[in-house]
């Protein structure tokens, strides 16, 4: 019941995260498309998990010891802006960093590129060169065929037009 002195003093008028009732407020209990009362509870669950890890976004106006039903009842409103800081998505993130921190890894430890090193190229795969002498490299670009097929034909070099229109 100490929730009860908290629901009377509370403005259910505004946005019960922030507090302010200006720009749009939006009614999960008014949806047409969602049950509000799931929409509620996804919502205190994830306020709940953001509480339990310590790591609330931002400040919000009610205790988190009201119900869906409380909710439901008398028609809490929130901003998008402020609802979107506790989406599910987010509390993933936070404790997935914390799960991290607390397996002893490092929160900005080694990424995966998304480039592909092409490496050294493999002996099978020369086209132009017949000895190797040193140390060869692979490499692409989006044009090197055309550009390759241009010089050739500059320098009318029948056997290097062979090779690059295979």
């Amino acid at each position: 019941m100490a929730s009860c002195g908290v629901l009377q003093m509370m403005d259910w008028e505004v946005c019960v995260i922030c507090g302010d009732g200006g720009g749009i407020l939006k009614c999960p209990a008014d949806s047409k498309q969602k049950n509000g009362a799931d929409i509620y509870r996804n919502f205190l669950e994830s306020f709940k998990g953001f509480q339990d890890c310590k790591s609330l976004p931002v400040p919000v106006q009610f205790s988190g010891e009201q119900s869906p039903e409380e909710f439901m009842a008398h028609k809490a409103k929130w901003h998008k802006s402020c609802h979107l800081k506790f989406a599910p998505s987010k509390l993933k993130i936070i404790l997935g960093k914390k799960r991290n921190l607390e397996s002893g890894q490092s929160e900005g430890g080694p990424r995966k590129s998304k480039r592909m090193s092409m490496g050294m190229a493999k002996q099978e795969s020369f086209m132009f060169c017949t000895k190797i002498t040193g140390t060869l490299h692979a490499c692409a670009t989006m044009t090197l065929d055309n550009d390759l097929r241009l010089m050739a034909t500059e320098l009318q070099d029948a056997e290097l037009l062979a090779v690059v229109t295979l």
